[in-house]
C-alpha cells in the first residue's frame, strides 16, 4: 500500500490518497466489516459509538465500489479465491 498523495483540505485532518492491491484492500474490508458501535477501535477512541460511521463509510466505499461490482458475493467471493464475474 502506498500513499500518492496528502493534501490539507481539512484544517482538522488532512485527507490521503492510498493505492494498494486487491488483497489489501480485501483485508481492510473483511478487518473492518467485522465491527459494530461497540467494538470500533475509532468509536471507543473517542468515546463516541457514533463515531463507527467512519469505518462504515471505508466498508461501504471498498466493497460497494470494488468487491459488489467484479465478485457476485462481493468481498467474500474475492477472499474466498472465487472468480470474477
Amino acid at each position: 500500500m502506498y500513499v500518492t498523495s496528502i493534501s490539507h483540505l481539512d484544517h482538522h485532518e488532512p485527507h490521503l490518497t492510498v493505492q494498494m492491491t486487491a488483497t489489501e484492500a480485501g483485508y481492510i474490508a473483511q478487518l473492518i466489516g467485522g465491527f459494530n458501535s461497540e467494538t470500533d477501535p475509532v468509536a471507543i477512541r473517542r468515546n463516541d459509538p457514533a463515531a463507527h460511521r467512519i469505518g462504515s463509510e471505508i466498508y461501504d466505499s471498498i466493497t460497494g465500489e470494488f468487491f459488489n461490482r467484479l465478485y457476485e458475493d462481493g468481498v467474500k467471493d474475492f477472499l474466498r479465491g472465487k472468480s470474477m464475474r
